[in-house]
């Protein structure tokens, strides 16, 4: 339990430590010759570039400190907890025969508090995130002043800032009280302070912030910077960035905009390349995805172990929404393996099979794929559903093998159309429990998908607890400036 109060028992070390030798006050403020700082670590641009490298590393991996401002480097699987909880929380996935309620069971049944083990993976993100902006943050505070080429530097702080504002978001999606301008939002951190207690800010506030460091971002991050390397973020990353971002804001007219650029910058997969998207053959559409190098922490375990039983599988709902047999996309995103034994669970999350030997596939964060269904809500809640129709229709054509352009009746038949269209596309992409919240409607699981494990409930409302996830207890002990989401 003592981690649960880390930054309250760092500042009181310090201050028995200073309060303790008052022979010694002329030398407090003395800098340990010993002591390795951003200023004395980072001084050059190849020491910026290894210090880049280690902020994109956070993202793939998770850290078990509990507060804002405490940094550890415990290994696991950062970003992929986003997904994970999107998947377990709502309707995408279901208890696997092979699960017996052993894992996970208080966030698939909506019963966590703020503290308990089993909120684990939804409060992750709380942590992971905030240890990748501290990261960045010491970097930033020093790289003005260090020597070498400005071009280098300026494209090296315009990935700094595209990561810290990628950061931020992902925070707010989580753990925002609601999507709405004068909601409790989370903490915006522009400095690594170890004795740092920020407050809440609004929705609105982050989302400006976010917007800042995006802005800054593109424009100085040079257009040839990484365009065959998507896990680094090039300009068109930081394009999607501001699509996704707008998104949320209900800033119809930016989606479209930004949504547009990245469009143009990386066409859809063909129906030949798509299926190797997921083995990362291919990079086709892959606009931004976090690499990842060991077998130990990979998506695909998420799902099932490395024994190969099943915590989770595809939800009957999610697999009737596909066209099994033109659908190229129902073969790269789930797998009936009649080879496992009937007692067994046969159907698996195939959208991370693992490469050769290799079980880790490298997480898809941005797809142009996205982009279209982002472009066509924009246009349906601007009220074009000419255009809408058009990017919906383009979406599906490059997926399925004989589809037939449809039109709209209605905006709330296209607005269902799209939301419907997201749960295919983004199976397991860590967006489903996000768009549902979007639009203020419940998590309605099929009955089917109740059948293995019938203590899992069928449906979270609006006005439930944990349709808002909780900030963990650790950072509320620790920081008295920080109110959690409303019951817990």
């Amino acid at each position: 339990m003592k981690k649960k109060y880390i930054k309250i028992y760092y500042i009181a070390f310090v201050s028995i430590a200073l309060f303790s030798i008052p022979s010694c006050k002329k030398n407090i403020n003395l800098i340990p010759t010993d002591n390795i700082t951003s200023a004395n670590a980072i001084t050059s641009t190849s020491t910026v570039e290894l210090a880049i490298v280690g902020a994109y590393a956070g993202l793939s991996n998770v850290n078990t400190t509990t507060s804002i401002n405490a940094v550890s480097t415990t290994p696991g699987a950062a970003y992929d907890n986003s997904i994970y909880a999107n998947a377990i929380m709502s309707d995408e996935v279901r208890s696997g025969l092979d699960n017996n309620s052993r894992n996970y069971g208080a966030e698939q049944k909506w019963q966590f508090d703020a503290s308990n083990p089993g909120a684990s993976d939804v409060t992750a993100a709380w942590i992971n995130f905030y240890n990748v902006i501290d990261r960045v943050n010491r970097v930033l505070a020093v790289i003005d002043n260090i020597p070498g080429d400005q071009a280098t530097k300026d494209r090296q702080k315009g990935e700094l800032l595209a990561l810290r504002a990628f950061c931020h978001f992902e925070l707010l999606r989580n753990y925002a009280q609601a999507y709405d301008a004068n909601a409790l939002g989370i903490p915006i951190v522009l400095q690594s302070s170890v004795f740092g207690l920020p407050a809440r800010n609004t929705f609105a506030e982050v989302i400006s912030q976010v917007k800042k460091d995006l802005t800054s971002a593109k424009s100085l991050i040079p257009t040839t910077f990484s365009i065959t390397d998507p896990t680094r973020i090039a300009k068109l990353a930081v394009s999607a960035m501001q699509a996704r971002v707008a998104l949320y804001e209900k800033n119809w007219t930016d989606a479209i905009t930004y949504a547009t650029e990245a469009i143009n910058g990386a066409p859809l997969a063909t129906r030949s390349q798509f299926p190797s998207i997921w083995t990362d053959v291919s990079i086709a559409e892959v606009i931004f995805e976090i690499k990842k190098s060991s077998n130990t922490y990979y998506i695909g375990v998420l799902f099932r172990d490395t024994n190969n039983d099943v915590f989770f599988s595809p939800s009957y709902k999610e697999i009737d929404l596909f066209d099994k047999v033109n659908d190229i996309r129902y073969n790269s995103y789930i797998k009936q393996d009649l080879t496992i034994a009937a007692t067994k669970e046969q159907w698996l999350v195939n959208k991370y099979p693992g490469s050769g030997s290799n079980k880790y596939n490298n997480t898809k964060v941005f797809r142009t794929g996205e982009m279209y269904l982002i472009r066509a809500e924009a246009y349906e809640q601007s009220g074009d559903l000419v255009s809408s129709a058009a990017d919906l229709n383009t979406l599906r054509a490059s997926r399925i093998t004989g589809y037939v352009a449809q039109t709209f009746a209605s905006k709330d038949i296209a607005e269902s159309a799209i939301l419907t269209e997201r749960m295919k596309e983004l199976f397991c992409e860590g967006h489903r429990f996000f768009d549902l919240k979007r639009k203020g409607l419940p998590v309605v699981r099929d009955d089917r998908d109740l059948v293995v494990n019938p203590t899992i409930p069928k449906t979270l409302n609006p006005t439930d607890r944990n349709y808002d996830l909780p900030i963990p207890q650790a950072e509320v002990f620790a920081n008295p400036n920080i109110k959690n989401n409303p019951g817990y």
